[in-house]
């Protein structure tokens, strides 16, 4: 009996890798090599995007210092800055998630900020001085005014947002603090959406805002269709996911797992019509046109012992790629067919844990160690059939500024 269950397995194991492959391309410390990817393969897929601008952080000690580097398209570095220190330290530079623009901002001894924005040449495109904000970039050419998150906007208080050459082309008014996270604009960048001090905002790429959104407090992530037809927003403490179409309308409201606290993960299919969500060892995939629940499952992940850490509709909504923190992949079909197991083997980093140590007083009866865990600082994306691997070690974390890029191409052969 034995025999025949092994049989059986391996039979399963074959045919499941003959419905799908992954194929690794690439794993590359080098902007050179990354940006030569892209440009053999942005033809076919524009949503791949070069990075022409990396961001350094070195810490020693107490002292923090951003080497920027500047690429062209080939990934040839142009030109290699040192961020000056400021008043109360070194100040930030921040790298907006298009790769292309860097905002260096050091702070004044009356508490003002000293901004300067640059492209991807080095070339500086507008600056200001003992300005009461900081600045973000949205990635579709626009800078908008960004409070600090602790500071309470009202409705009287009013941003700037900033075109490419420095000019006010409009304002925003009762908003707060940005999450840098949460900016995403579609492949053709028409608009932005972003979320911060209880709103979620659209804004064109004259600077007009199209419309706001009020939510709670409690938003924990956005995400949008690569055509740009269709916003979604997690709401962790009532488990729901609202979906916007690209007007501001609710068209959809899911609660897929019930009414709670959930770091919920969620995506889209490039045309927004199809929808999954997964939290902890649960996953579920939607017809995001009827609302209709297509498949769930709650029993793979869980026998392997998985949580979910990302989730990925692959072009076409042929494939739903779903990434765990142990690094497997669980690729499923549009019926929730399994098709394969892969692990992606991102590598392991050294992190301090507190054991606990007899030897220590009772007041605080512990110990710090290294120990040798799984990497979890990575963040994915999907680009055609490419699964888009961004590892970080330092620095700021954002969703395309990693020190390795890692690529998949997953398909069915």
């Amino acid at each position: 009996m034995k025999r025949l269950i092994l049989a059986i397995s391996a039979f399963f194991f074959c045919f499941s890798r003959a419905e799908v492959k992954v194929e690794k391309v690439l794993e590359t410390t080098s902007i050179k090599e990354y940006n030569q990817w892209v440009k053999k393969n942005r033809a076919r897929y524009p949503g791949l995007e070069p990075v022409l601008i990396q961001s350094l952080l070195e810490v020693k000690g107490t002292h923090k210092r951003y080497t920027i580097r500047y690429y062209n398209q080939r990934g040839e570095k142009i030109k290699e800055e040192v961020l000056a220190g400021g008043i109360r330290g070194e100040g930030i530079c921040y790298v907006n998630y298009t790769n292309d623009r860097a905002i260096y901002s050091t702070m004044t001894s009356q508490g003002y900020y000293d901004i300067t924005v640059k492209d991807e040449t080095a070339k500086t495109l507008f600056s200001l001085e003992n300005n009461k904000c900081l600045l973000t970039s949205t990635g579709i050419g626009l800078y908008v005014e960004d409070l600090d998150p602790e500071y309470p906007a009202n409705k009287n208080t009013t941003l700037r947002v900033f075109d490419e050459s420095g000019q006010v082309v409009g304002t925003l008014k009762g908003f707060g603090g940005i999450n840098l996270v949460n900016i995403y604009s579609p492949t053709d960048r028409r608009y932005c959406v972003f979320e911060g001090g209880g709103s979620v905002i659209m804004l064109n790429r004259d600077g007009k805002e199209l419309w706001r959104h009020e939510i709670d407090r409690d938003v924990i992530s956005l995400f949008i269709s690569k055509d740009g037809s269709h916003i979604g927003i997690v709401n962790a403490i009532k488990g729901k996911v609202l979906v916007l179409d690209e007007d501001g309308n609710l068209v959809r409201e899911y609660t897929p797992f019930g009414i709670g606290f959930y770091w919920i993960l969620s995506a889209f299919s490039d045309d927004g019509k199809w929808f999954v969500t997964g939290f902890r060892n649960g996953v579920k995939f939607y017809n995001n046109e009827t609302g209709e629940l297509m498949w769930g499952d709650t029993v793979i992940l869980k026998e392997n012992a998985d949580t979910v850490k990302s989730v990925h509709i692959m072009k076409d909504a042929d494939l739903i790629l779903i990434l765990c923190n142990s690094h497997n992949m669980y690729i499923f079909d549009r019926a929730g067919r399994l098709l394969l197991v892969h692990n992606l083997k991102l590598g392991k980093r050294i992190t301090s844990r507190r054991v606990r140590d007899k030897s220590k007083p009772k007041w605080f009866p512990y110990s710090i160690k290294k120990i040798e865990v799984l990497s979890q600082n990575w963040f994915s994306d999907v680009v055609g059939e490419y699964l888009i691997i961004n590892k970080y070690s330092d620095g700021i974390r954002l969703r395309t500024q990693g020190d390795t890029k890692i690529i998949y191409r997953i398909y069915k052969p």
